[in-house]
């Protein structure tokens, strides 16, 4: 008869943004491999970028993003674990800040990047509902750490293989370790190589997009199979949950051409409304 309920709502902004790539050009990408000493080729993931911060009692899966009605952090915790997870967490350990890059799987493949948006953007109740509908599972791929306890990790001088290791090492500190994994590596021009082609060919099991090559100390950079383009909006089409107004836009190559194709992902929600009510 008698509940004591506790809310545990984030209050402050996320103290972290969004990591930025330098780009570099598909045609230029093999060359730059062939070249390679140390560091770390990956797959790239078409995900959400999300922060994995532990807590005293568990974790918590938290998006760099901001919510335009709250002015407080997104979090994705019970989306992602279905419930609020509670582990306790090594005193040593507390405080440390995973980088993830969050996706849907469906019987061991990624699913496309509209149906992860769509979890991410409806509701707790909504979001858990489609993922046992359509047999969805959260889960998320960690790249990196800030933050490891009470220590900020400076990655100027902390080498990207050193920092990787910590980040093995807190896994199992996680609530639902299975949920979370590491990132597939290619560390020699061969390997590199071999991945790009995989990826290049639509060979690979988990992405189409590209690699990201993580140097030992410095910014890491991304190469896309697809270029990135200026194109031109020919119209919209409906998504579900909060965007079902706007799921996104279909576009063209040039001024009235034909649409070729459509774009989904990467719109905030104030973009989608604005889309809705054209």
């Amino acid at each position: 008869r008698n509940w004591l309920l506790i809310n545990t709502t984030m209050a402050g902004k996320v103290p972290l943004e969004k990591l930025h790539y330098k780009a570099v050009d598909a045609s230029q990408i093999e060359p730059l491999l062939r070249g390679m000493k140390g560091g770390s080729v990956q797959a790239k993931l078409d995900g959400a970028s999300t922060l994995i911060q532990l807590m005293k009692d568990g974790a918590e899966a938290i998006s760099y993003r901001t919510s335009k009605v709250t002015d407080k952090p997104i979090v994705h915790t019970e989306r992602m674990f279905g419930h609020k997870p509670y582990q306790q967490v090594p005193k040593k350990l507390q405080g440390s800040i995973l980088r993830g890059e969050m996706y849907g799987e469906r019987k061991g493949k990624p699913v496309p990047i509209q149906e992860l948006n769509a979890l991410l953007n409806s509701s707790i109740a909504r979001s858990l509902e489609i993922q046992k509908a359509k047999d969805i599972q959260l889960k998320t791929l960690l790249f990196d750490i800030e933050q490891r306890g009470q220590e900020r990790i400076d990655k100027s001088k902390v080498p990207y293989s050193d920092r990787l290791k910590m980040v093995e090492e807190l896994i199992p500190s996680l609530p639902h370790p299975e949920l979370f994994s590491m990132p597939e590596e290619a560390k020699t021009p061969d390997e590199a190589l071999a991945l790009w082609a995989q990826i290049m060919a639509g060979k690979h099991p988990m992405t189409e997009e590209g690699v990201v090559i993580h140097p030992e100390l410095g910014t890491p950079l991304k190469a896309k199979v697809l270029p990135e383009a200026d194109v031109y909006a020919t119209g919209i089409f409906p998504g579900i949950g909060k965007a079902r107004d706007a799921g996104g836009f279909t576009y063209a190559t040039k001024p009235g051409g034909p649409t070729v194709g459509k774009v989904g992902t990467g719109l905030s929600q104030a973009l989608r409304a604005e889309l809705g009510a054209d």
